[in-house]
């Protein structure tokens, strides 16, 4: 790891250790975060799914172009 990569780590890891006076982080990840974050999944994941079958009928439709 270069020096300006342990600085840049250090600078973020000082942002996210950082308390205010009552102790509070003033970064953190709530826990409504996780249930977000499997929205974002299932919805990418539908996505894919979709991209892979419009890809894999432009596939048929390219060979029956080329017969």
């Amino acid at each position: 790891m270069s020096e300006e990569e342990r600085m840049k780590l250090a600078y973020i890891y000082g942002i996210h250790t950082e308390k205010d006076n009552d102790g509070v982080p003033l970064v953190y990840v709530p826990r409504s975060w996780a249930e977000t974050q499997k929205d974002m999944k299932d919805v990418m994941q539908r996505i894919v799914n979709d991209q892979t079958r419009i890809a894999d009928i432009l596939e048929r439709i390219e060979k029956k172009l080329e017969n």
